[in-house]
């Protein structure tokens, strides 16, 4: 009677894929790219961020017209702006001034004044190529952050046979203990020396004629004695620690081949489908799987027909980002809507992508995965408004389908469809309710 081991697991949202729904929003300028209009006149400063280099440019004559009406953040008696004075350009290439305390500046005459500056049509026309170069960075992002979500069979591995499975097997070893050697390093005749003179310095008094002799001579008379009692310690040591060394040794190395062989034993549990070891090992798998969406597995192993029955709560299509920033022809960013039929597509891709993904995991979970019967439902409301757990496809996979085969260039949908299921998918890409199959 063959093993059947059933169990619930979820796959979370992994953090490597970031859409938002609403799209993006920029900003340019700021940081970097100042301007400073004090008493002596207005004057540039541009930096360059992350670094801490600046250098500042005296703009020109300042001006003494008094306007009595006409209103700025931040200015003095003669109309003039004092302090930091920021440049921002946004998405549509609009340059805004702010005061050093962040208040737009609306006073036109000053305005006027700092645009007049040749530094501020440098410092405009640099804004600018840097808004044509982040919009293009959003789009591109935007693109490839979508392509991800999308297509996620494109991650699928390529699955191993079972002689794969046995060669690792072959390559599997006990751990190496790492053995730290003695690092005391032996004493020599010098440290042993210099020991003893600085002991005479101390021991030894006597007059300044004498000293220095006698000082010698207590270095000789105790040299041999002091040397062989050092090395002596320092063999003891050496010998007490190689000692301890080697028992260590001994028990990590019986510790290190008793895990190998519960390893050994376990991978070829795995590799003959045994129940639990299989479901460990897809449990792993689980832990470690990252996607863009949240989706729930319930699993079912059948040891005695090598069939792993997977039922999968599938994104809803409103889980599919529904804009895509794009660059219009007046080169500005823009967040561009999708249409249904484009949506209903990218959800096709994305659910048969994952049909595909998820089989291609199950598969190299173990050769003795022969078949993946895989489900996948959605929640949709009825006509009476209640939110129902609509299958959509149920799809049967042999391993031969899979083999060695790269994933990454197929159609998802096609691949799909080209084996035994129940699926029925409407020209304009819209899935209608199907029952799925009981067993292989």
């Amino acid at each position: 009677m063959g093993v059947r081991f059933r169990k619930a697991i979820k796959i979370g949202k992994g953090s490597k894929i970031n859409i938002a729904k609403t799209g993006a929003s920029i900003s340019f300028g700021g940081k970097g790219h100042s301007l400073n209009l004090g008493k002596n006149g207005p004057k540039a400063t541009v930096g360059i961020p992350g670094t801490g280099i600046s250098y500042s440019q005296k703009l020109g004559a300042t001006s003494k017209t008094h306007h009595k009406n006409e209103k700025t953040s931040n200015t003095g008696s003669n109309n003039q702006p004092t302090g930091r004075i920021e440049i921002h350009m946004n998405e549509k290439g609009q340059i805004v001034l702010f005061d050093g305390q962040g208040n737009e500046i609306t006073d036109p005459s000053i305005i006027k004044k700092i645009q007049s500056t040749p530094q501020f049509t440098e410092q405009k026309t640099l804004l600018e190529l840097q808004r044509k170069e982040k919009i293009d960075e959003i789009v591109k992002e935007s693109e490839a952050e979508n392509e991800a979500f999308i297509n996620i069979f494109k991650s699928s591995p390529i699955v191993e046979d079972s002689k794969a499975f046995y060669y690792q097997l072959e390559l599997m070893k006990p751990d190496e203990y790492e053995e730290i050697p003695f690092d005391i390093p032996k004493p020599n005749e010098d440290e042993i020396r210099e020991i003893l003179t600085n002991e005479a310095k101390e021991n030894v008094k006597a007059s300044i004629f004498t000293a220095s002799k006698l000082r010698k001579k207590y270095v000789e008379d105790n040299f041999e004695d002091r040397y062989n009692h050092v090395i002596s310690e320092w063999e003891n040591k050496k010998a007490e620690y190689l000692k301890s060394i080697e028992e260590e040794k001994a028990e990590a190395q019986a510790l290190y081949q008793e895990e190998y062989e519960n390893r050994k034993k376990w991978f070829k549990s795995l590799i003959e489908g045994e129940g639990n070891a299989v479901a460990e090992a897809f449990d792993a798998w689980i832990s470690s799987c990252e996607l863009p969406v949240e989706i729930n597995i319930n699993y079912d192993w059948d040891e005695e027909n090598h069939i792993i029955m997977l039922d999968v709560d599938l994104p809803e299509i409103e889980d599919v980002p529904n804009t895509i920033m794009t660059k219009t022809d007046s080169g500005n960013l823009k967040e561009k809507k999708k249409t249904q039929s484009d949506l209903k597509k990218e959800y096709s891709v994305l659910t048969f992508g994952l049909a595909v993904f998820l089989s291609a995991n199950a598969f190299n979970i173990s050769p003795a995965i022969e078949k993946v019967l895989i489900s996948g439902y959605t929640q949709r409301r009825d006509n009476d408004g209640n939110v129902n757990d609509d299958y959509i496809y149920s799809i049967k996979f042999y391993r031969s389908q899979f083999e060695g085969m790269d994933l990454k260039d197929i159609d998802p949908k096609d691949f799909c469809m080209a084996t035994e299921n129940r699926c029925n998918l409407s020209a304009s890409s819209l899935f209608k309710t199907i029952k799925p199959y009981d067993s292989f």
